[in-house]
Parts: structure tokens; sequence; C-alpha cells
């Protein structure tokens, strides 16, 4: 595989993982285009630059996109996804597993109140299937960063950390961009306790 898809969509993610959401929070999303917003695409000016995935011990998943799309709908997508205040939720509380090894509090529970499903899109590989890496989390409130230069495209930083999914997360096939890929038979499932999961999927016809 050569280089990355350059396109990764967001969804709004309820925060007891039980539906996935339009950018409202509320209305369950059934299709691709009620994604809350999309970075990266193959016409214009709005690409992704480069895909940093950082793979943790504790099963956990960063991801960093170099990009550029610097606009009233990213602005309006901070506000929501990490607005720049102070809040007592910014501290970490006790982490406690159960038995079964499912954590509660600790870095988790000290994130925004708006939790969000990543759908990064890939290139297609040797065996002709294109995998679409999908995680469960927030985005950080560094996202945005960027610096400025005369002749020089503006590159926001966006930076998203996974949490475990806390129940089964069925991402429909409806919600996987059929203009790239064929879309799944049946559900994709981020199991209960899982970061991710990575569906390698058919290029669309």
């Amino acid at each position: 595989m050569i280089g990355w898809g350059g396109i990764a969509d967001v969804f709004r993610l309820e925060s007891d993982h039980t539906q996935i959401n339009k950018s409202d929070g509320v209305t369950e999303a059934t299709d691709n285009e009620d994604r809350t917003i999309r970075f990266g695409g193959t016409t214009g000016n709005d690409i992704i630059e480069t895909t940093d995935f950082g793979y943790s011990e504790d099963g956990s998943v960063s991801v960093k996109l170099t990009q550029t799309k610097d606009d009233e709908a990213f602005d309006t997508f901070l506000k929501t996804a990490c607005p720049r205040l102070s809040d007592s939720s910014a501290t970490t509380t006790e982490e406690v597993p159960d038995e079964t090894g499912r954590k509660i509090g600790g870095a988790a529970s000290a994130v925004s109140a708006q939790q969000y499903l990543l759908m990064s899109y890939g290139a297609q590989a040797s065996d002709n299937k294109i995998p679409v890496v999908c995680n469960p989390g927030y985005y950080k409130k560094t996202s945005g960063s960027k610096s400025s230069g005369a002749g020089k495209f503006m590159r926001p930083s966006i930076e998203f950390q996974s949490i475990a999914a806390l129940q089964n997360i069925a991402i429909g096939p409806d919600l996987f961009d059929s203009t790239i890929v064929t879309a799944p038979v049946t559900s994709v499932n981020i199991l209960e306790g899982y970061h991710e999961v990575i569906a390698w999927l058919t290029p669309a016809s």
C-alpha cells in the first residue's frame, strides 16, 4: 500500500455508545451524508496531507491529521467537539476496572462531553481491498493548532483520541461512502471494550 486514502468522515456518537448520530447529536445517522464533517476529499483545496495512527499498550488509538480545511464549518465543528473553555471535566478521576477488565473513570471520563465516530479511508492495498479504520473517541482541545506564512496553506491539526466502546457499536452499511467502497452486506461492529475495527472493503465499482 502506498499512501493513505485522503478522506476521513466524522459522525456524532451518543455518550453511552447506543447510537451513531447526525451533527445535531440527537437524530440517528442512517446515510454517509449524515456525517458531521469530512476532512479531505477528491476535489477542491481541502486535503489530508498526513494521517498518523498511534497505538498504545492499553489498546487505545490516537489519530492525528495534518490537513487544510480551515473554514466556518471547521470552526463550528471545533466549538462543539472541543470548546475552548476550562471546566472541571478536565480533571482526571479515579480509574476503576471491573472483573472483566472494563474500566470506568480515568482519562476517558476527563474528555469533552461530545464523542464521535472517526472513519478513515485508506488506500487500495495489494489485495485490492480498501481499509476503513473506525474508532470511537473524542477530539483533544489541541485540535485546530496551526501556523501561518505567506503563500502557505493553513494546516490546522486534528487530534483524536479513542476510547473503548462501552457496548457493541454497529456501523450500518449506508454510513460508508459508496463512491469509495462497496458497502458491507451487514453492519461492521466495534466490539465492547475495543478501540477500533478495520473494515476491509472492495473499491466502489
